[in-house]
Formats: structure tokens, C-alpha cells, sequence
């Protein structure tokens, strides 16, 4: 069948559900850390109605670093099994600067770990492995770091 048989629409439709593919991939549909894809007010109202803590990644499109950390860290089945009692969140730092800058966040990719009030439990900034991300995630759920940084 010729392309232009094809309606307009269903051709818009699949260029769409082609672009949401690797989406899909990273989301959910491997073993590594299940990732929200939403604001952060809504995720963090979810945690709080759910008592749980809040996992806030801060990346950009074009980072290597950033790309590098999602696929041999985020990936795994560790961080995965880790975060499985967490809610986290992807944010763009560069749309949400003012949430990073408000946790002391100058350097991606980064990560914070939050509680019901926003307080930072755990955080790191720059490249990190999965044992740092490990880490990071005992000690907030211990809750041990102290919490001096809040989002508005």
C-alpha cells in the first residue's frame, strides 16, 4: 500500500508511537529503575500520601555523562531492586533549575533523595556508580544525612 493511502492521521499516530519506543524501553520495560515521567509536585504528592521517600534525577538531553550513568547504573537490576520502595522522577535541569538550585544542585547528572518535606536525605552530583547510588539510597532510607536543603 502507497504511503499517501494511508490516512494523515494514522501516519502521525505511528510516527508518534515510533518516537515513544525508546521511552517505553528505559520506563519500565527492563529491570533497572522504573522512572516517572510527570512533575515533581505530583510524584512527591504520591510519596507523601504513600509515606515513601522521592528519588529526583536531574539530566539533560545532551549530556554524555548523563546517558552514561542511565545505562550502566539506572539500568541494573540492583539499582532497580533499590529504588523498588521508592518513587523517582526524571527532571530536565535545564526546566527545572530552580528545583535543583533550591538542593544545591550546580552539576549534572545529579540526584537527590527527599523525604515527605522535601528535606534532602541523600544527594550526589556528577558521575556516579552504582555502589555511590546504593549508598546513597541506604542512607536515606536510614535516615542519617542531615537534612538541610527544602525545595520551595
Amino acid at each position: 500500500m502507497p504511503l499517501r493511502a494511508i490516512p494523515r492521521d494514522v501516519r502521525s499516530t505511528c510516527r508518534a508511537l515510533t518516537a515513544l519506543l525508546p521511552l517505553a524501553l528505559v520506563s519500565g520495560c527492563s529491570s533497572g529503575v522504573r522512572w516517572r515521567y510527570d512533575f515533581f509536585d505530583r510524584v512527591h504528592a504520591e510519596s507523601r500520601a504513600a509515606g515513601r521517600l522521592t528519588l529526583v534525577y536531574f539530566r539533560t538531553w545532551y549530556s554524555v555523562e548523563c546517558t552514561r550513568v542511565e545505562d550502566n547504573v539506572f539500568a541494573s537490576e540492583q539499582a532497580g531492586a533499590a529504588t523498588s520502595k521508592l518513587n523517582c522522577v526524571i527532571l530536565n535541569y535545564d526546566v527545572d533549575r530552580s528545583l535543583a538550585t533550591a538542593w544545591n544542585i550546580e552539576t549534572i547528572p545529579a540526584f537527590v533523595i527527599v523525604d515527605e518535606q522535601s528535606r534532602v536525605l541523600s544527594r550526589q552530583q556528577g558521575e556516579f556508580s552504582l555502589e555511590q547510588l546504593l549508598a546513597a539510597i541506604r542512607q536515606a532510607e536510614a535516615g542519617t544525612a542531615g537534612a538541610t536543603s527544602r525545595a520551595p
